[in-house]
């Protein structure tokens, strides 16, 4: 029997699916993402994960996914799969769905009624900022905006407007249906691509439709939306997605495989249903006031760097508030090493003017440890990178109130070759080593930085700040958690690593969710007991 989260294939292996992930050089943006929520009667679910064939390579992740509420009656959604022949194209989708998102936020909030000319005005605006990237990237971009209000019985009114060949398309009888073809002039398929920036949206299709209980419509990128074309993948799709499922299960259900669809997926699913179910409120629009790369609820990456099994999660959990986004978890490999790093801040960071994409403190600290250079003694290494992310971070935002950060980095030991693990903590977040802490090892020599200086400086750090070194044995595993027991996933990560078989990585996602309502994270790595052998 296949357990719940792992895929299932549907018609012939993909054995491009069964390798092991790669990770990519930017912890900005993780392997997946998931969110979601409720508004009124209307049940949304959004996700992006990277394809089996980005995976093996160890590229970026090229989709983008957003949803948000405004003004507390109104569902803006979005996707965008950036154009895999462009530099950058990872950022121009994630830069759509976002700015268009600020667009239509600042339109209701003007007290502009939500319309096709607003949709219109947006893709405008959406257009000039990919311009502005200068660098090639390119992106479609599919976005909906939905009216929670029924105020006559009929059904809720939504606005929907597609540049390219991420597809709208409507479950209904068992079968998707697709809102758009390809093509502006009626052609189902074409060689060309229509994507943002362009000297004109002429090829923009625009519709306005209605959403009525027990419908369904879902936004979506090529890589599922060409794969749900077949008719066994519909009969599996079709009763899996016809009611809201759980989160983890349209994670799961969103990486189906099947030999030669190996592309980025991701969907935008939006639900009138019979029955409610245990949602969270979704993120107001008014959050997206820079271009962010944390407004996914929940995010997963993961990789196997040699004997090594590496995973990072994080999870919103039901009953978080609308606009929290407080734990990251994320994974970072350079050289020989690789790195782990959970964060927890005590609010939202509020950014400075002119602040850019992918800030927060988890993901500087990683990009500033990757970065130094090589011949600098790891210790060093580490404390530096802390000092410089902490001032760095310090700058960028205001409002930045204090961070508690476990990192874990593991590589060679210099003087030995041992396999070794670093462990940092900032704050009193829990770090285990095969379900057992390893707080209250002797603190290290650290070069010419002293670690203990950093301890309340600037206003962001939590105290005590800790650098501790042991050695990774074959069988063991190491766990950095936030907002869960660490004891009790412990137990869990440490079974894994004794008998030999890793949690996969939507499996952990599944231990670091379960049973916690509000936000949690952990890193967790594991060695090969074969190591060494």
């Amino acid at each position: 029997m296949v357990a719940p989260w792992r895929p299932d294939t549907v018609g012939r292996d993909a054995r491009a699916a069964e390798a092991p992930w790669r990770l990519h050089d930017d912890p900005a943006i993780p392997d997946s993402v998931l969110d979601g929520g409720r508004l009124g009667p209307v049940e949304v679910l959004a996700a992006s994960v990277r394809g089996s064939s980005h995976r093996h390579y160890g590229s970026r992740r090229e989709d983008a996914v957003a949803v948000a509420e405004l003004d507390d009656r109104y569902i803006v959604a979005a996707v965008a799969d950036g154009v895999g022949s462009t530099r950058d194209s990872h950022e121009a989708s994630h830069r759509a769905v976002q700015h268009l998102i600020r667009v239509i936020t600042t339109q209701v909030t003007s007290r502009d009624t939500p319309s096709l000319g607003g949709l219109r005005t947006a893709f405008d605006q959406v257009n000039a900022a990919i311009e502005k990237l200068d660098t090639g990237a390119a992106t479609t971009l599919t976005a909906v905006v939905l009216d929670t209000v029924n105020p006559d019985g009929q059904g809720h009114t939504y606005h929907l407007a597609q540049l390219g060949d991420s597809p709208a398309a409507v479950l209904a009888n068992g079968r998707f249906r697709r809102l758009f073809t390809d093509e502006p002039d009626g052609a189902v398929h074409s060689t060309t691509t229509h994507a943002l920036p362009g000297s004109d949206l002429s090829a923009l299709q625009l519709a306005t439709g209605t959403l009525r209980v027990g419908e369904s419509l879902f936004l979506a990128s090529d890589g599922i939306a060409n794969l749900w074309e077949a008719d066994d993948v519909q009969e599996y799709l079709a009763p899996r997605w016809a009611e809201p499922p759980s989160g983890v299960n349209f994670l799961t259900q969103l990486q189906l495989r099947r030999k030669s669809f190996d592309d980025d997926r991701s969907v935008v699913a939006i639900w009138v249903p019979h029955r409610r179910t245990q949602r969270p409120p979704l993120i107001p629009g008014t959050e997206f006031n820079v271009d962010h790369y944390f407004r996914n609820g929940s995010c997963l990456s993961a990789g196997r760097i040699g004997d090594l099994e590496v995973r990072a999660a994080s999870s919103r959990g039901t009953r978080s508030p609308a606009g929290a986004r407080r734990d990251v978890a994320r994974l970072a490999a350079f050289g020989d090493y690789v790195a782990g790093a959970v964060t927890r801040t005590t609010s939202t960071p509020e950014a400075t003017a002119g602040a850019g994409d992918g800030h927060h403190f988890a993901v500087e600290f990683l990009r500033e440890l990757a970065t130094r250079p090589p011949e600098e003694p790891i210790e060093y290494r580490i404390a530096s990178t802390l000092r410089e992310t902490t001032q760095r971070m310090a700058k960028i935002f205001r409002n930045l109130h204090t961070v508690e950060m476990s990192a874990l980095i593991v590589g060679p030991r210099p003087d030995s070759g041992e396999l070794t693990y670093w462990a940092l903590t900032c704050g009193e977040q829990p770090v285990h080593a095969a379900g057992h802490a390893i707080h209250g090892l002797d603190q290290m020599d650290t070069g010419a930085v002293d670690i203990d200086q950093l301890e309340g400086r600037w206003g962001t750090l939590a105290d005590p700040v800790h650098l501790q070194r042991g050695p990774v044995r074959p069988g063991e595993a190491l766990l950095a958690t936030t907002g869960i027991t660490g004891d009790g996933l412990g137990e869990r990560i440490g079974g894994a690593a004794v008998s030999g078989a890793p949690l996969g990585p939507v499996e952990f996602y599944h231990q670091v969710a379960a049973g916690n309502d509000t936000e949690s994270a952990a890193v967790a790595m594991w060695l090969d007991q074969e190591w060494g052998r």
